[in-house]
C-alpha cells in the first residue's frame, strides 16, 4: 500500500466524483480510477459504489477512512522534519538518463572528496524526494502540454521550476533495432516500435508524446514491451533486443556515447520538452548543488539557473 493510493482515496472521498478528484490533484480521471482500483484489489474490498451520480463511500470505504487520514496527517508530519545534512554531499534526483549518469561520474571525478547520494524515479517520485528535502536537487523533462499540471502541483508542494534548456526527442535503437541505420524517423513510426517504458507517471515523456501528437495508439498499451525505471536494464535491453527507447535530445558534443547504441531523431517534434531543476520554493544552492549545476550548464549548453552564485561560474 502506498501514500499515493490513501491520498487518492481520500480526496475522492471528498469530492464525491472521479472528475473532481482528477482535476483537485491535476491527473486524469483514468489514472484516479486505476490507483483506487489498485488499491481496492489490495484490500480485498470495494471503496467505492460507482454510480450515475459519483462515487460513494461503501460501508467499508467508510471503516477504513479515519485510518486513511491519520497515516496522510502523520506522513505531513514526517515530511515536515527535514534532515540533517552531511557536510559535502550532493543530494539529488533525476530522470533515467545516461548523459545526466556520466555528469555525476564527471562530477566525482573533479571532486573526489564529495559524497554523492543519486536517486532515480518518475516525475512524482523526483517531485515528492525533493518535497520532503531527501533530495536538494531534481532534474527532469517535462512535456510543455502538461506544463499548466505541473505548475500546479509545483504551487501544492511549495516547489520551483527553473528552465535549463526546451529540447526535442530521440529514440536510441542497438543493433538488434531495424531503426539502428537510420538517422532519423516520422513521429507517425513510433507507434509501431516496441519500446522501454518507465513506471507509471502522469508526466512520464510517452504520455506527454501521446498526447501532443495525438499518436493512433496508447503508447503505454501494446507499444510498451518492457517496463523499468533502471539505465542499466535499458541499456542491456537495447544492446540485445529489438526494443528501443525514448529520450529528450541531450548531449554533449565532446561526450563519447556507447557505439553498440545510435540515436534517431524525431524529425517532427521540435523543442516540446523542457528539462530543468526543482528546489524547494526560494532555497539557496549548497556549495554542491552549485558545482554540479555550473558543471552541467558549462557541459551540455544548459541556461544557468537564477540563484546560482556567480563564484561558481
Amino acid at each position: 500500500m502506498e501514500l499515493k493510493q490513501l491520498e487518492f482515496f481520500l480526496t475522492c472521498a471528498n469530492c464525491g466524483s472521479l472528475g473532481k478528484t482528477a482535476e483537485k490533484l491535476y491527473t486524469s480521471q483514468p489514472n484516479v480510477s486505476k490507483v483506487i482500483r489498485a488499491l481496492e484489489d489490495e484490500l480485498g474490498g470495494a471503496l467505492f459504489d460507482r454510480t450515475s451520480k459519483g462515487m460513494k463511500l461503501t460501508e467499508y470505504g467508510k471503516s477504513i477512512y479515519n485510518y486513511a487520514l491519520s497515516s496522510v496527517r502523520s506522513a505531513d508530519l514526517i515530511k515536515s522534519v527535514r534532515p540533517i545534512r552531511e557536510k559535502d554531499t550532493l543530494y539529488i534526483s533525476t530522470y533515467r538518463s545516461n548523459v545526466l549518469a556520466t555528469q555525476l561520474v564527471r562530477m566525482y571525478q573533479a571532486h573526489p572528496d564529495i559524497l554523492i547520494e543519486h536517486r532515480q524515479g518518475t516525475t512524482e517520485e523526483i517531485l515528492s524526494q525533493v518535497e520532503r528535502g531527501t533530495s536538494e536537487l531534481g532534474i527532469l523533462a517535462i512535456a510543455q502540454n502538461r506544463y499548466t499540471a505541473f505548475l500546479n502541483t509545483l504551487q501544492q508542494k511549495k516547489l520551483e521550476f527553473c528552465l535549463l534548456k526546451s529540447l526535442g526527442i530521440t529514440v536510441y535503437a542497438g543493433p538488434h533495432s531495424p531503426l539502428y541505420h537510420r538517422t532519423s524517423i516520422r513521429s507517425s513510426e513510433l507507434a509501431s516500435l516496441k519500446m522501454i517504458r518507465g513506471h507509471s507517471d502522469y508526466f512520464s515523456l510517452e504520455d506527454g508524446l501521446g498526447q501532443l501528437l495525438d499518436l493512433p495508439v496508447d503508447m503505454a498499451g501494446r507499444s510498451c514491451a518492457i517496463y523499468t525505471n533502471s539505465e542499466h536494464m535499458a541499456t542491456r535491453v537495447l544492446v540485445e533486443t529489438d526494443v528501443v527507447d525514448l529520450g529528450i535530445d541531450l548531449r554533449a558534443p565532446w561526450m563519447e556515447e556507447d557505439p553498440r547504441i545510435h540515436r534517431v531523431q524525431v524529425e517532427d517534434v521540435g523543442e516540446r520538452f523542457d528539462l530543468g531543476v526543482v528546489s524547494l520554493r526560494d532555497h539557496r544552492y549548497s556549495a554542491c548543488a552549485a558545482l554540479f549545476l555550473e558543471q552541467i550548464c558549462r557541459t551540455l549548453d544548459l541556461k544557468r539557473p537564477v540563484g546560482l552564485p556567480e563564484e561558481h561560474a
